[in-house]
């Protein structure tokens, strides 16, 4: 029902008189408009995902609209106020030029004033935008793409990891608060109840090893956040979550200095797609553990 009446909705908008862009709170009746938006940009995120922004934070999800027609988003997610994930950064092509993007991340960064850190994953293109805002740079990540309909090897039974199920939930989201930086259990309850298939952990639930966890899109199969003690069993968690999707496109965000993991996608065949950073701004007091993250969660949830 999220693809009904776009192309007529964004005719409408394209040539009405030049108005004034109103900054609001989106709603669940303005996901219709926000798939819109994002499936022009070729993005990847489902209707699910827009309601897991909505519902977790409604005043950290604002609309630019013309004329009550959606024409931009930007979403913002509040870690217990340490560190902010903002997201969803969009705005129609026929709209662009009007400064409706930095209304929209002035508008959120204004209703994180009380957040001690606010991030975000940035493209090259958005990279000079973001720095003139004052974000700076943390560390850099890179997309990759394995296209699995060409995959010419089947996957042996990987020993280690064990599935993750929502009794595990609670205790790998105090494990993981030390490496993201704040506590996220919402966000990793969300990815497992989304892709049980991909949610993977190793070690007990007492000696924690690492987890991976993942979902599916509208267009790729998404695999991170993947979080662990050493390299070996990030690649076991790796390895295990790949061999579990059966076609399509899988996507992992890189992050760049985990050198080790980066040689084993791309033997795994994975290419590389883009260059992606990780940028904070008001400083980076709750940076985690990075030297023990090797996948993001994706631009949209960090």
């Amino acid at each position: 029902m999220y693809s009904l009446g776009i192309q007529s909705i964004f005719l409408e908008i394209s040539v009405m008189s030049d108005v004034s862009v109103n900054i609001q709170p989106l709603t669940l009746s303005d996901i219709p408009m926000a798939m819109a938006l994002k499936d022009a940009e070729g993005w990847n995120q489902t209707p699910r995902d827009w309601e897991l922004f909505i519902n977790t934070n409604p005043s950290l999800c604002l609309g630019a609209k013309i004329g009550g027609k959606l024409v931009g988003t930007v979403t913002a997610i509040s870690f217990e106020n340490k560190v902010a994930w903002i997201s969803m950064m969009l705005v129609h092509r026929k709209f662009r030029g009007r400064g409706i993007s930095k209304m929209l991340l002035k508008a959120i960064i204004h209703r994180l004033e009380g957040c001690a850190s606010i991030k975000l994953d940035a493209t090259p293109a958005g990279y000079p935008v973001y720095e003139s805002l004052g974000f700076r740079e943390e560390y850099a990540l890179a997309r990759y793409i394995l296209e699995l309909n060409s995959l010419q090897f089947s996957w042996e039974e990987i020993m280690g990891p064990i599935p993750v199920s929502t009794d595990h939930l609670e205790e790998i989201a105090r494990w993981d608060r030390a490496y993201f930086g704040a506590e996220r259990k919402e966000v990793l309850a969300y990815l497992q109840s989304q892709a049980k298939h991909l949610a993977w952990f190793m070690g007990g639930t007492e000696t924690l090893k690492g987890y991976v966890l993942g979902r599916p899109g509208t267009r790729f199969t998404q695999i991170g956040p993947l979080v662990a003690e050493d390299v070996k069993s990030a690649n076991s968690l790796l390895s295990k979550a790949i061999s579990q999707v059966k076609k399509g496109q899988v996507v992992i965000d890189v992050c760049m200095h985990q050198k080790k993991l980066v040689e084993l996608v791309e033997n795994l065949g994975f290419v590389k797609q883009r260059d992606l950073f990780r940028m904070y701004l008001k400083g980076n007091s709750y940076p985690g553990k990075p030297e023990n993250y090797f996948l993001v969660a994706g631009p949209e949830l960090g």
